[in-house]
């Protein structure tokens, strides 16, 4: 039997019948039929994602040590994720390019750890109102590890 012919038979016979069947809202078998095939629909799309990265990874096993165009466009786009392309400091200005930046955050951390220690009473207040180990948690911290405890 031809393709089209088994298609038109599997997907097209009783049309009407399934038509009013959808036509009516409050039918138990439309919405678990479409429970069903979104359940489908999800299985499909994660198989499919599964597969672009099974690709993806062995894509790169196969060409990623090699010296490639593909190795250079990784290398290049993981040296992009890292960097800080703008900075706006204190007054609101708008810091660019890696010199300007990097003498910003230079300056940041000595004014940091040049500044004079803060009050730290409000900070011991706030400590206070958390929670705190028991006697007998802090004797168990003290105590050695067993190999069992390693995962």
């Amino acid at each position: 039997m031809p393709y089209l012919k088994q298609l038109h038979k599997r997907k097209f016979t009783e049309i009407h019948q399934k038509a009013q069947i959808y036509n009516d809202p409050h039918n138990k078998y439309l919405h678990e039929k479409k429970k069903e095939l979104l359940q489908e629909y999800k299985r499909a799309s994660m198989a499919f994602y599964k597969l672009i990265q099974q690709k993806t990874k062995e894509k790169w096993l196969k060409k990623g040590d090699q010296n490639t165009t593909f190795y250079h466009a990784v290398v290049k786009q993981k040296g992009y994720t890292g960097k800080i392309l703008a900075l706006k400091n204190e007054t609101g200005e708008l810091l660019i390019g890696t010199k300007d930046i990097g003498e910003h955050i230079g300056q940041h951390f000595t004014n940091f750890f040049k500044a004079e220690p803060t009050d730290q009473g409000s900070t011991w207040e706030v400590i206070k109102q958390g929670k705190w180990l028991t006697a007998e948690q802090k004797t168990r911290l003290l105590e050695p590890f067993k190999m069992q405890e390693i995962k």
